[in-house]
């Protein structure tokens, strides 16, 4: 793997709220495409069909929280915002 990249690096939710991260790996012919992905601090968001290259990122609670996407020792970050629905 040469490298890994997201669809969106910085996401913007409302409470409720949901959108979809999707990674991609380079090279296309890479062997090890299986990205592992994960969220710090785990209250903000939850992610739901973690298996594979995109992620359904829901909006839990209000706050900032970061998503990373891992695939043979490469890392993309997505940096997600929660606010209250108005």
């Amino acid at each position: 793997v040469s490298s890994v990249t997201l669809n969106k690096t910085a996401l913007s939710l409302t409470k409720g709220g949901t959108d979809t991260l999707t990674a991609s790996v380079l090279p296309a012919e890479a062997t090890e495409k299986t990205v592992t992905w994960s969220v710090s601090p785990e209250n903000v968001v939850t992610l739901s069909g973690t298996i594979g290259s995109s992620v359904t990122v829901t909006a839990a609670a209000v706050g900032e929280c970061t998503i990373t996407a891992a695939v043979g020792g490469k890392t993309v970050t997505c940096v997600v915002n929660v606010v209250e629905a108005s």
